[in-house]
C-alpha cells in the first residue's frame, strides 16, 4: 500500500538530558535522520564520530566546533562535519534550537 502513514513513524527518543533531546526520525540501511533539540541557551551536545554528519539548523542558532575549527550556523543554514574530525560539539546560541542531523 502507498499510504504515507505506513511509512512515516513517530520519533523515537535516543537520548534526553536537561540540555538536549535527540530523537530518531528515520532509519534505513543507507540514510538516517535525527532531530536534535537544544533546550536552552548555552546548552551543548557532544558526539564522537565514525561517519560524517550533516547539521541543518531548522530553527535557532548554534556554534559547531570540530577540532580547532568553530563555525556559527544560523536558522536555514547547514554544515558538514567529516568523519575525520572524530568528534564535534554543538552549542546553542539561542533560547532554543532545532537541528536536523543526517548521516
Amino acid at each position: 500500500t502507498n499510504d504515507p502513514a505506513a511509512h512515516i513513524r513517530k520519533p523515537e527518543a535516543l537520548d534526553n538530558t536537561a540540555d538536549y533531546e535527540l530523537d530518531s526520525l528515520l532509519r534505513t540501511p543507507y540514510y538516517n535522520l535525527d532531530e536534535l533539540t537544544l533546550q536552552r541557551k548555552d546548552a551543548a551536545f557532544h558526539e564522537d564520530l565514525t561517519q560524517f554528519k550533516h547539521l541543518f539548523v531548522k530553527s535557532g542558532q548554534i556554534e559547531v566546533t570540530a577540532g580547532t575549527t568553530t563555525v556559527k550556523v544560523t536558522s536555514g543554514h547547514s554544515c558538514f562535519v567529516p568523519a575525520a574530525a572524530e568528534a564535534y560539539a554543538a552549542k546553542n546560541l539561542a533560547d532554543k534550537s532545532e537541528i536536523l542531523v543526517s548521516y
